[in-house]
């Protein structure tokens, strides 16, 4: 929902909600970091969001969007 309307804090803040060693990944095996990863690069907070994207890319790698 957030994402749709481009509400990116409250995407960064639901995911970090959500996100836990348990639960990393959403029903479609795309990492979570990968949404917090994306919010961050489009309020301007590129090193967040680089760091983010590296970490999903651990969690899934072969995830076509990651």
């Amino acid at each position: 929902k957030y994402r749709m309307e481009n509400n990116w804090n409250m995407v960064i803040e639901e995911i970090d909600k959500a996100h836990s060693i348990f639960f990393t990944i959403d029903y479609t095996s795309t990492p979570l970091l990968f949404y917090r990863a994306t919010a961050n690069y489009n309020i301007g907070l590129t090193d967040e969001a680089l760091a983010d994207y590296i970490e999903a890319s651990t969690v899934n790698p072969y995830h076509m969007h990651v």
